[in-house]
């Protein structure tokens, strides 16, 4: 006696595995998701209260200096600064600019 899954294609049933394997695995990561994302939350929130300060001492330097300075000329300077508190041997290296 013959089987009736016997006579379908190799193919048809790769491509049923493979779609099974792909909503296993989306529900997984679903899943994954919903219970580890609002830690991640968590953790950029404290992030960004020292992101909000370092773009308003940003934005508070480059009104009140004198002259008109680049956003990034202020960037890069901060972030010079900050490296050089660390040690001697901490650098930064600029993007080359192109033209």
């Amino acid at each position: 006696m013959i089987r009736s899954d016997a006579t379908t294609d190799p193919k048809e049933r790769n491509g049923f595995r493979r779609a099974a394997a792909a909503f296993v695995f989306l529900a997984v990561v679903t899943v994954v998701g919903g219970l580890v994302g609002p830690r991640l939350a968590a953790v950029s929130d404290v992030a960004s209260a020292g992101t909000k300060e370092y773009a308003d001492l940003l934005a508070t330097t480059r009104a009140w200096y004198a002259d008109d300075v680049a956003p990034s000329k202020l960037v890069y300077a901060s972030i010079h600064g900050m490296l050089a508190t660390l040690d001697p041997h901490t650098n930064f290296l600029e993007r080359p600019t192109t033209t």
